[in-house]
């Protein structure tokens, strides 16, 4: 039984030396460092893909917008030509 029965689990214990200082903690380990370091190089290169594929279908966009406006105003152009009675070409 513990002596906090109260407490789901056993409170901290804190580290210190005879003359009232506090201990530090042991410092990561070297291959603790290095994973953290591997984890955060993929996520910034995960982050660099995601925008380069951003901008490439930007990029892929923009013939395609130029080519719906292209349409667009052949439709305008042919409506109001239709619209007019058949006077004139409808492309000028």
């Amino acid at each position: 039984m513990t002596p906090y029965p109260h407490l789901p689990h056993e409170p901290p214990q804190i580290e210190m030396t005879v003359d009232g200082r506090m201990v530090d903690p042991p410092g990561a380990r070297w291959t603790d460092r290095l994973i953290r370091y591997a984890v955060v190089a993929a996520a910034v290169a995960a982050l660099l893909a995601l925008a380069a594929l951003a901008f490439w279908l930007a990029v892929i966009m923009i013939p395609l917008a130029f080519a719906a406006a292209a349409v667009a105003y052949v439709a305008l152009r042919w409506r109001l030509w239709k619209l007019g009675g058949g006077t004139g070409f409808p492309f000028r």
